[in-house]
């Protein structure tokens, strides 16, 4: 699965309306770590790397941690 249809399955988008969905963190190996959704869809290197593969993903924490979603391009 392409980066950018996780990230619209994952949480959702309406760039109309100003949503970006999803309210855990997001962490991609070489790029971010602990950034919302919305971050990650309006950095300046968003545009990219939206179409690479995602390797492999896993969430973590939960409880009285906050979720971290960790993605491997």
């Amino acid at each position: 699965m392409k980066l950018h249809d996780f990230l619209i399955t994952y949480g959702g988008i309406d760039k109309e309306e100003g949503f970006y969905g999803g309210n855990d963190c997001i962490s991609i190996d070489g790029y971010c770590e602990e950034w919302s959704q919305e971050s990650v869809m309006t950095a300046e290197w968003y545009e990219e790397i939206k179409d690479r593969t995602i390797g492999r993903w896993q969430t973590i924490g939960g409880g009285m941690y906050k979720v971290e979603i960790c993605i491997t391009l």
